[in-house]
């Protein structure tokens, strides 16, 4: 998760697509949540998608592209994660039918947080799908977070989700994910592991779980701007590992950073086996909650 900061002045980021298509992560309308300066004559095109997870035929999409680290909402706090990606090149062929082909899609997927208090966090999902000209609602996703940081740098914890989804992102429509937490937060160095299981809660295959790890290393190249290398690998099931090409493995080059007090973590990711998303960019900003409703009541 990215840390939430207080957000003053709201910078657009912008994403050129392919084909010439430009994409703003916010309509002009609702811009003024975020900035004074906000100017009514721009115009730009509503950011609508930007996510589709490094997919495998087996399962279809996820609904974020990210390695869990420390970060978890203080106490009674707000939070607002947008997870985008777009697949420049990947798969163009349903693994079953009513899968969406990953080839040219856009995800954009709003993330609810809300801290509890205790090393406890909540948080809810709301996806979104954009194929061509057509955007669509992907169902939703609740969770629950556990993470205990020491002293030394090093933390620990599990998030656990469930959700309901439609047949273009996944074959079952209820299913579940646990994903441990593990990593160690310095001053030069950044590391997190997630070795994730899913399951679906329906289906042939209910409660037979997937694994799917992932590693991130990062380091402090100057002031809040870290470079690192992100793994998310999908192995299949746990009693049916599958064979190399039929497994994902995609590596992105990460930047984290804070511009304009958004958190911002930007990849480009490949893929190495033929079941992957050949190249896939993908955006992560995390956004201050508490200060936008605090300005949509000023």
């Amino acid at each position: 998760m990215i840390d939430n900061h207080m957000l003053r002045n709201y910078s657009s980021f912008s994403f050129i697509g392919r084909y010439g298509r430009s994409l703003s992560f916010f309509p002009d309308k609702c811009r003024w949540l975020f900035t004074k300066n906000y100017n009514p004559s721009s115009r730009t095109t509503p950011f609508l998608a930007l996510l589709l997870a490094p997919a495998v035929a087996l399962s279809s999409t996820d609904d974020e592209i990210q390695v869990y680290n420390n970060a978890i909402n203080a106490p009674g706090q707000f939070g607002l994660e947008i997870h985008s990606n777009y697949v420049a090149e990947g798969t163009r062929i349903p693994a079953y039918e009513g899968d969406a082909p990953s080839y040219g899609s856009f995800r954009e997927t709003s993330e609810f947080s809300y801290g509890l208090g205790n090393d406890w966090e909540l948080g809810a999902y709301l996806p979104l799908l954009s194929q061509g000209r057509t955007t669509r609602p992907e169902g939703g996703k609740m969770r629950i977070k556990y993470l205990k940081q020491e002293d030394s740098g090093f933390y620990y914890g599990f998030n656990t989700e469930v959700g309901h989804t439609t047949k273009r992102s996944n074959e079952q429509p209820w299913n579940q994910e646990l994903r441990p937490i593990i990593g160690y937060y310095g001053e030069a160095w950044r590391l997190a592991f997630n070795p994730v299981f899913s399951w679906s809660l329906v289906g042939r295959d209910a409660f037979l779980p997937s694994f799917s790890p992932m590693l991130k290393v990062g380091r402090v190249i100057a002031g809040n701007w870290v470079l690192g290398v992100e793994h998310f690998a999908d192995l299949g099931m746990v009693h049916k590992v599958e064979a190399l090409r039929h497994q994902g493995q995609n590596t992105y080059l990460a930047l984290d950073t804070t511009v304009a007090n958004v958190n911002v973590n930007f990849g480009v990711g490949y893929g190495w086996t033929q079941d992957s998303d050949s190249l896939t960019i993908k955006m992560i900003l995390g956004l201050p909650f508490n200060k936008m409703v605090e300005n949509l009541f000023r």
